[in-house]
């Protein structure tokens, strides 16, 4: 099966909500987005997955696997109904359930304002182009009046732009040779309506034509608008705080983890600045041990000797960078031990004084005992 009927099965869940809307006032924003969801869903399960399984790209056996261990669900046979095509197959089901689901929720509530005024534009399209005569218009008008009235709400430019469309549609050139006939009146209360509203827009053409005073119904009309935007107004406000709020979490979060990052950066730099310096002196009086196989009994045992002590110190540094690891989980246990001081220096001065000899350079040392007795330096070490 070709990827065009796939695509057409596809397009083919927008048809219930586009049909709906040029016949049915009743149909709401989340009745709508509920059956083209449950719609694209039965699409992807009955058809679309099928045909991967098809292609290699899902067993082979998705195609003929029960789910939950129900036989009737199927992706090609839902409720025993294996013995059509795969495309009709998927068509009757995904419409079926885009229109269920876009009825029922639908249902659940009436159309707001805004939906309202979207659905009386498209059910009463026809009507509305063949109208001759505005029902709820009774006065006379002058045409630079509703333009004016037009701009106040719209702005000049996008005004000037309707009108001489409009008028050009009547076959007019200029648009200020517009007659201030029904016709007209109907258009610039058309055009206000999806600023401010059907009920509001025929409120505010009548005030310009007619100067009559507001009738009960249209107050009310004017009050549920005004009701439901200050209503949507607030949830935009609510759903931007809480936007905001969601970033500033965001940005925080990132500036945490940029500062992580550095301190990765200059632990990674540390420990291998440290575990160079064991690996540079095996390597040195290796080679020394390798190049010259005569080398004295006592030198070489000294040597060998500072080989071993490196390797031990490689050792506990790679011990110590596990024993981060414990202490970040929070499993290590603090074992305090003295450290002989000059036994390290010693240990660092052998391990470099060949390397610094090499390149025609001396070291020594010299350590002097301290006047006064004190207890010996202890550093923290982590045990397994």
């Amino acid at each position: 099966m070709g990827i065009g009927l796939i695509s057409c099965a596809a397009a083919a869940q927008f048809a219930p909500v586009v049909f709906a809307a040029l016949d049915w006032r009743g149909g709401t924003r989340e009745g709508a987005l509920t059956g083209l969801s449950a719609g694209f869903l039965v699409w992807l399960y009955t058809l679309l997955l099928p045909s991967f399984a098809r292609s290699g790209w899902l067993p082979s056996t998705f195609i003929e696997s029960v789910v939950f261990g129900i036989d009737v669900l199927k992706p090609q046979g839902l409720l025993g109904l294996d013995h059509w095509n795969e495309v009709t197959h998927c068509l009757f089901w995904s419409l079926s359930s885009n229109i269920g689901a876009f009825l029922v929720v639908s249902s659940l509530r009436a159309p707001n304002a805004v939906e309202a005024t979207q659905a009386n534009a498209y059910v009463d399209a026809l009507k509305y182009g063949r109208r001759t005569s505005l029902p709820l218009w009774r006065g006379s008008a002058e045409v630079a009046e509703l333009r004016t009235l037009a701009e106040r709400l719209l702005g000049a430019e996008r005004t000037r732009r309707a009108f001489t469309g409009y008028a050009a549609s009547r076959g007019i050139k200029a648009p200020e040779s517009l007659p201030a006939d029904a016709q007209t009146v109907d258009f610039v209360k058309t055009l206000l309506s999806g600023a401010i509203g059907g009920a509001s827009a025929r409120i505010m053409v009548a005030a310009v034509t007619e100067k009559e005073a507001l009738g009960v119904d249209e107050v009310l009309d004017i009050l549920d608008e005004a009701s439901q935007v200050c209503t949507y107004s607030l949830e935009l406000e609510q759903k931007s705080r809480e936007l905001e709020a969601a970033s500033a979490e965001l940005r925080a979060a990132n500036e945490r983890l940029q500062k992580l990052d550095r301190l990765k950066d200059d632990f990674m730099y540390s420990v291998t600045h440290e575990l160079r310096t064991p690996l540079a002196a095996i390597r040195a009086f290796s080679e020394i041990l390798v190049d010259d196989p005569e080398i004295e009994i006592g030198e070489r045992k000294r040597f060998l000797g500072i080989l071993v002590s490196e390797t031990e110190r490689l050792s506990r540094l790679v011990n110590q960078v596990l024993d981060l690891a414990k202490i970040e989980s929070g499993h290590a246990d603090w074992l305090i031990e003295p450290v002989d001081l000059k036994g390290v220096i010693e240990q660092s001065v052998a391990a470099a004084g060949q390397l610094i000899q090499e390149r025609g350079a001396q070291l020594a040392i010299t350590l002097e005992p301290r006047p006064h007795s004190a207890q010996p330096w202890s550093w923290p070490t982590g045990t397994g």
